[in-house]
């Protein structure tokens, strides 16, 4: 978790607190024993952003396949794939709806 630090010490200790987060630590900032703020990069908070955003996780998918491998993400749909599904549905067992 990091640095958990009061609002006082906080206060009191800024320009060092401030140099931990820019050294890669993470501060969290308590009242009355809750955390109620937390200082990290703001570099490391873009990263994030953009990791948590679409364009982030698109763009670590495209990797992970092109690592694996994987040309498509859907290499073969069939052409009655959205097509309306009959009104019963045939099995070949005995089929139990209680299941």
């Amino acid at each position: 978790m990091g640095i958990v630090v009061t609002i006082r010490e906080a206060e009191e200790r800024i320009g060092e607190l401030l140099q931990r987060v820019r050294d890669g630590e993470h501060v969290v900032v308590t009242e009355d024993g809750k955390p109620i703020a937390n200082l990290v990069s703001a570099t490391s908070s873009a990263e994030s952003a953009e990791a948590r955003s679409g364009s982030g996780i698109l763009e670590r998918s495209r990797r992970w396949m092109s690592e694996h491998g994987i040309d498509q993400a859907f290499p073969y749909v069939a052409p009655d794939f959205d097509a309306p599904l009959p009104e019963t549905l045939e099995f070949d067992e005995p089929h139990d709806a209680a299941r």
